[in-house]
């Protein structure tokens, strides 16, 4: 009898132990949903267009890397606290949060899905767009999946001669200039920096570049 007892406790502490496991890996699965994806990013400006929907940030921060899990995502918008008024057009949520359109939002993928959800309920910088509004839906660019896209200078720094320059579709002097002046030909790189004449090796920096 005392060793069907013991075996009946050992079965029961196992069952324990295992549901107790379990549970803490659902427990830890959840919470990593709302890490950061990345470590020691650099902010850059997410821009909130008019038009907005909330699946649409949502799909695009999933889509660039700035958020782990939508769903995740959603949630914290919807537990963190708004401390501000939403402006008139502002996308608001089923709690009464607000996320202000025709914004700009400095954001990181090292910023949890809670500090992220906590600048946009309350930290997004109207844009007028009175002189045209900024290109893009993130500045500096972002790529698919959350790698930052290369300046103009990195794409652009195989660029090493004259022949390189008119390759690559740097800025030359037309042929009737050319023509008219004699002059050999300049060609100034796409990215703006360098400048190559023709038949010279090397280059100088090129004005305001």
């Amino acid at each position: 009898m005392k060793i069907k007892r013991m075996r009946k406790y050992l079965l029961v502490a196992l069952v324990i132990a295992i549901l107790g496991g379990f549970f803490i890996y659902l427990q830890k699965s959840k919470l990593s949903k709302f890490e950061a994806p990345r470590q020691n990013t650099q902010k850059i400006q997410f821009q909130v267009g008019k038009d907005a929907t909330l699946d649409g940030i949502v799909n695009n921060l999933a889509y660039y890397g700035f958020i782990k899990d939508e769903n995740a995502f959603k949630e914290a918008l919807l537990k963190t606290n708004d401390k501000t008024e939403g402006r008139d057009g502002a996308i608001t949520l089923t709690n009464g949060n607000t996320i202000n359109t025709r914004a700009t939002y400095n954001i990181s993928q090292s910023m949890t899905a809670w500090e992220i959800a906590s600048v946009l309920l309350n930290e997004g910088k109207e844009e007028s767009c009175t002189h045209g509004c900024p290109p893009g839906l993130f500045y500096p660019e972002v790529l698919p999946g959350g790698d930052m896209a290369p300046t103009l200078q990195e794409k652009y720094s195989w660029v090493e001669t004259y022949e390189d320059c008119i390759k690559a579709g740097g800025q030359t002097f037309s042929e009737q200039y050319l023509q008219k002046t004699g002059e050999s030909d300049h060609c100034v790189s796409p990215d703006g920096e360098r400048e190559f004449v023709q038949r010279q090796e090397g280059w100088t920096k090129s004005v305001g570049g």
